[in-house]
């Protein structure tokens, strides 16, 4: 069956309310249409703003070695400006990489987690220690995607609101399926606390569900938080039962 046939079933099958077909969410929807938009935004970035500023520090540099040689205090004026471009230069790469993360994409959902770690523990000061057991070679470009997502939120939400000096993070392979666990040891909270103020908990569980997974979040008060997903590896056909 042909991705345009297996869509129109799947409108079809909604449309009619089939039982056995589970129609994406509107939160769905918004995820996918985010994803598509950070893409955009992440060229758009790197390509333009990122080119810009590169050029910027061509032409500071240029003129700086030239006011070396008559204007020694305009030249050093001239180079903390270019400090201050490099590290505008720094802040856009690592927008553009938090976007849309090109490691992710050609070295595969080991090395994007590796990079997003250490990018977090730079930004952060938060320590994170990161492992990996099994084989993730065959693991499709959504399933490592929606496990970077997970990861990449839960991260933002220990830097927010944990508290914590020190995260985890662990993949594994299992049986046909992929499974992240994020842990801190940070402040913890109540689970009605978690309910009522979201956490971007809402986004990590829709974005596993769409591809019909599980995710499971453990808190108490004064003991960190624990969130897990376990995926498949593939996900299912669109056009298959639920």
């Amino acid at each position: 069956m042909t991705q345009a046939k297996r869509d129109a079933a799947a409108h079809t099958a909604h449309a009619r309310g089939e039982p056995g077909r589970r129609p994406e969410s509107i939160v769905g929807r918004l995820l996918r249409a985010q994803e598509e938009e950070r893409r955009r935004i992440a060229r758009e970035v790197h390509d333009d703003i990122g080119g810009r500023i590169t050029e910027m520090a061509l032409v500071i540099r240029r003129v700086a070695g030239r006011a070396a040689l008559s204007n020694k205090s305009l030249a050093e004026d001239l180079e903390k400006l270019l400090n201050k471009v490099e590290e505008a230069a720094k802040s856009v790469r690592r927008m553009s990489h938090q976007l849309h993360s090109p490691v992710l994409k050609i070295a595969g959902v080991v090395a994007g987690l590796e990079s997003l770690c250490r990018e977090f523990e730079t930004s952060t000061g938060v320590s994170v220690r990161f492992t990996a057991s099994g084989a993730f070679a065959d693991v499709s470009g959504e399933t490592a995607l929606c496990v970077y997502r997970i990861a990449q939120e839960a991260l933002t939400n220990i830097a927010k609101h944990s508290a914590a000096a020190e995260a985890g993070i662990r993949l594994e392979r299992l049986a046909g399926r992929v499974q992240i666990t994020i842990n801190d040891s940070g402040v913890g909270f109540a689970p009605d606390f978690a309910q009522r103020e979201g956490l971007g908990l809402v986004s990590m569980e829709e974005r596993a569900r769409l591809l019909h997974g599980e995710f499971h979040v453990q808190s108490q008060p004064g003991r960190g938080v624990c969130i897990q997903a376990i995926l498949p590896v593939s996900p299912p056909d669109p056009s298959s039962p639920a």
